[in-house]
This record gives structure tokens, sequence and C-alpha cells, in this order.
């Protein structure tokens, strides 16, 4: 039996203007969340080292074979807003683990927004 190889999911969705704004922000997206909502609860996940897998390996062309992996989830009002993944390369985690240890008290956001 051969294998179908098309695609059975169809998006035909459009990106509106508003969505895109978000999505090409150059800003804390947390920041601009707070300013609408008027408060922010940023919820840990899970914070860890893991093995790179495929899509480390394959999509974001990792070379290494452990990463640091961050996961959140952020709502407002207790309405869920975004959930967001960072993956951080050992290699670069090694570079300065001052900085990233920082991890363990504050958030991403503080990290690249906090100091210039």
């Amino acid at each position: 039996m051969p294998i179908n190889t098309h695609s059975i999911f169809a998006v035909h969705a459009q990106r509106s203007e508003h969505l895109t704004k978000w999505l090409n922000a150059q800003f804390s997206l947390t920041e601009e969340l707070k300013k609408i909502k008027g408060e922010v609860q940023l919820d840990l996940i899970a914070q860890q080292w893991v093995n790179a897998g495929w899509w480390e390996k394959n999509l974001l062309q990792i070379e290494d074979e452990w990463v640091f992996q961050r996961e959140i989830m952020m709502k407002s009002l207790g309405v869920s807003y975004w959930y967001a993944r960072s993956i951080i390369p050992q290699q670069c985690y090694e570079l300065n683990t001052c900085f990233f240890d920082r991890l363990k008290n504050e958030s991403i956001k503080n990290l690249i927004f906090g100091d210039s």
C-alpha cells in the first residue's frame, strides 16, 4: 500500500495586522500585555537541562547534546495568553553561566530587556 504523503491539514487563515504586530515585536511582550490588561502572571512550568531532540537538532540546528529548556505560561486576570519555550544551547549557556543562572530567580524578560 503506498503511503499518502499529502498533508491532511490545510490552513487557510490569514494573519491579522494586530497579530503580526505581536509576532514581530521588538519590545517586551510581557510589558505590552501588562500595559493593556493592568497585570500579568508568569507561571513557570519547567526549567531544566534536557537532551537536545529532533526539533532542536534538525529545525534549530543546535549541535549540542544538551539544552537548557524553560517553559512558561503567561496569564492576565486568570486568562492564559501564551505559552513560551526558551531553548539555550549548552555552549551558549557555558559562555556566561552567571548570566543564565539568574533564571533561577528572574524572568528571561529581565535578562533581555533589563540591562543594556
